[in-house]
């Protein structure tokens, strides 16, 4: 995987889980740098929607509850160092 695909995979998949994604992260500083501030912003995204749906009267349990979760990048991202 080269950075252009890694880039477009991380905007359309941010919790993307393959190997050549997350190998490359792991090889690449600078797809690793995009790649905490995608995953920063996604959680910044997740906590604004967490608050609006807390502060209505129409919430639905876990809805927001994905069975994706950043933690392949997050490791990926934290054995390049």
């Amino acid at each position: 995987m080269n950075c252009k695909e890694f880039r477009h995979q991380l905007l359309t998949d941010p919790y993307g889980d393959d190997a050549p994604f997350l190998e490359h992260v792991h090889l690449c500083p600078e797809c690793t740098h995009a790649a905490k501030q995608a995953l920063g912003f996604e959680q910044k995204l997740r906590a604004a929607l967490t608050a609006e749906l807390a502060s209505t009267a129409c919430r639905e349990p876990g809805r927001l509850d994905s069975t994706r979760s950043p933690s392949a990048l997050r490791r990926a991202i934290g054995a390049r160092g």
